[in-house]
């Protein structure tokens, strides 16, 4: 070692610590097709992050479907009360509760990594089975630990979407995010 040079501390095989997450703002490229690499900039426009674009319509389409499911059953209820018919119509209200659940739980659950550079940095996966009446994420390091958890109320997307983030523990709210 010539003189007068510093030697690291660091062995040579540990990765540099990553200052992508050291911004307190982040911009979403927005409207990328499904499977189709999104970047994640900081406020002068640098690529800090990078994911595959996990959009998709099924959600929205099961929302329909399970909504006028839903509408046609309580109809149903409607008309055999007014008919009368007590235990059917309890059977309808059943069946109107059961099948848009199912029909929602088939909606795949939403997981996503997050790279930086070409190594992952954190991943994104759904902990809620249903988005109504919020849908909740969990978010954790490539080797699993758990960093803290993502809240979305349905009603958020009345206007511009808000989330509340939440440390690993069950304390309460740490932070909010909005679009």
């Amino acid at each position: 070692m010539p003189p007068g040079a510093v030697r690291s501390a660091r062995p040579a095989t540990e990765p540099a610590p990553s200052t992508a997450f050291e911004h307190n703002r982040f911009q979403f490229t927005t409207g990328i097709p499904s499977g189709e690499k999104a970047t994640i900039r900081d406020r002068t426009g640098t690529v800090l992050l990078s994911y595959r674009s996990f959009a998709s319509v099924v959600g929205i389409v099961a929302t329909l479907v399970a909504s006028v499911v839903l509408i046609a059953g309580l109809a149903g209820v409607a008309f055999l009360l007014l008919e009368g018919r007590v235990f059917p119509a309890f059977i309808a209200l059943l069946l109107s509760g059961a099948f848009p659940a199912v029909i929602l739980m088939l909606v795949p659950s939403s997981r996503v990594t997050i790279y930086e550079g070409s190594e992952p940095a954190m991943s994104v996966t759904q902990q809620t089975r249903f988005s109504f009446p919020a849908v909740a994420w969990l978010v954790s390091t490539p080797n699993g630990q758990l960093l803290g958890r993502i809240r979305r109320s349905a009603l958020s997307r009345l206007g511009r979407d808000h989330w509340t983030l939440m440390g690993p523990s069950d304390s309460g709210p740490t932070g909010m995010a909005i679009e």
